[in-house]
């Protein structure tokens, strides 16, 4: 998939990153977890991600506590800023899912989308895409019925940062102001989009096609949202 590639500009960023925050003492955790975990490649790119933030956090002069308990049974956030007020922070990096790996197919240098249903696949598209990305967002504040990062208590801020790159692979054939449409349809709706033909439906009755809502959308009927 295009979207589980390293490129040149992202390795020598984190580089840069691992350096600056090589003598920061909150920084250190989450540098030794990247290292653990076998440095930079592929399969650490949600940890470089990490890395990456850690440094703009250092940059401006804040620093944080790394993998910190909110008191949410065993879990714990990504960042706790020490900040007036505080910000709790969780990063997600969304990577391609196991239907846009059937969508997506390369041909020589170029991916091409299939993101249409089919009779054997009939959860393969586009919509469905953008309704799993919300889902794995959500999983952040909300999954089985309880609360699984956040605390419901008041007092902070919280900040949900989300590493979009593998929503439908990022393919050369999607035009940024398409994924930006379907960004601030995942967060506001159908209402957060001045064109309407970039408005994505979902059946939730068959034959009455509804815009996907938001998660900031008090009617989501994600559980999370």
């Amino acid at each position: 998939m295009r979207s589980d590639r390293l490129n040149l500009k992202e390795l020598q960023r984190t580089e840069r990153a691992i350096a600056s925050l090589s003598t920061v003492a909150w920084a250190q955790p989450l540098l030794a977890r990247l290292d653990s975990a076998g440095g930079m490649k592929s399969e650490n790119m949600p940890f470089m991600f990490e890395v990456r933030f850690a440094d703009e956090l250092h940059r401006v002069g804040i620093s944080a506590q790394y993998e910190f308990s909110a008191g949410v049974g065993d879990s714990t956030i990504e960042f706790r800023l020490d900040t007036t007020p505080t910000w709790l922070i969780e990063l997600v990096s969304v990577r391609t899912s196991d239907v846009a790996k059937r969508a997506i197919r390369q041909v020589g240098p170029i991916y091409e989308q299939l993101f249409r249903p089919c009779r054997g696949d009939p959860g393969r598209s586009g919509e469905g895409e953008m309704i799993t990305a919300e889902q794995k967002i959500g999983e952040k504040v909300f999954s089985q019925g309880r609360p699984t990062k956040f605390p419901s208590l008041e007092g902070s801020l919280r900040l949900i940062l989300t590493d979009m790159r593998g929503y439908l692979d990022q393919t050369v054939r999607i035009r940024k102001a398409s994924l930006i449409a379907d960004y601030r349809q995942m967060a506001y709706g159908a209402r957060g989009l001045q064109d309407p033909k970039a408005i994505q439906y979902w059946e939730i009755r068959l034959g009455q096609p509804t815009p996907i809502r938001g998660l900031f959308e008090s009617d989501n009927p994600l559980p999370a949202a």
